[in-house]
Order: C-alpha cells, then sequence, then structure tokens
C-alpha cells in the first residue's frame, strides 16, 4: 500500500516515538487505509506526511524527505520487501524484511475502515 499512497516503487520512512510528534503548521489530514492504519497527508496538496499502524501503536513513521536535518541514525531495513517491484536492485546489505501473512488486531485497538483496497 505505500507504493499507492507514496505514488512511488517505494517509501522511505523514519519511525519515531508517537509522544515525540509535534506538528508545526496545524494536523496533517487523515486515511483510514484499513482498520489498523491511518496515513497523514497534507490537505492541501494531498503530499504523503506519515503512517500510523496499530501493529506498532506507539510509533509514528513519518516521510524521510520532510526532515531538513540530517537525522541522527541510517536506515536500518527494507521492510516489506516481497512487494518491491522487479527491477529495484539494491546495493546494501540492509535486511530485507517480509510482512507477516496475517495480523490478529484486538477490537480495542481496531478501528473502522474506510477503504477496503488491498492491503495496508
Amino acid at each position: 500500500m505505500c507504493q499507492k499512497a507514496f505514488g512511488n516503487f517505494g517509501a522511505a520512512l523514519v519511525s519515531v516515538p508517537a509522544a515525540s510528534v509535534a506538528w508545526t503548521r496545524g494536523s496533517p489530514a487523515q486515511f483510514r487505509s484499513s482498520a489498523i492504519v491511518a496515513r497523514g497527508f497534507c490537505d492541501r496538496c494531498g503530499s504523503p506526511i506519515f503512517f500510523e499502524s496499530a501493529r506498532w501503536p506507539d510509533e509514528t513513521h513519518v516521510a524521510r524527505a520532510l526532515f531538513i536535518d540530517e537525522l541522527d541514525r541510517e536506515p536500518s531495513a527494507h521492510v516489506f520487501f516481497e512487494s518491491h517491484v522487479p527491477w529495484l536492485e539494491l546495493g546494501d546489505e540492509l535486511p530485507k524484511k517480509v510482512s507477516q501473512a496475517a495480523l490478529v488486531v484486538s477490537p480495542a485497538t481496531a478501528a473502522p475502515a474506510s477503504s477496503s483496497d488491498g492491503p495496508n
């Protein structure tokens, strides 16, 4: 789903503690792409901003391009690698993680889906 949400072959995201996120120019609009995922975007231009999931309830995954300054960390993995486009060749040794085939979500953390357009 990141490929669709970002309109690209993938998304470079930075995981940060959800409690540390502070929006400085209003709050992003949100879209529930599934019962467990919220995607934030600019309500003026549509640019993707963040990804939040019940799978990682204490994390917000912010689009890397939004950080002006250097980060205090390097990339650590390629996630959902099984959905990469076949022509993409990576020249690094980072772990290539695949998604779980099934995810059990408790009713307390699930939110109603606003779209049934495929995986998160």
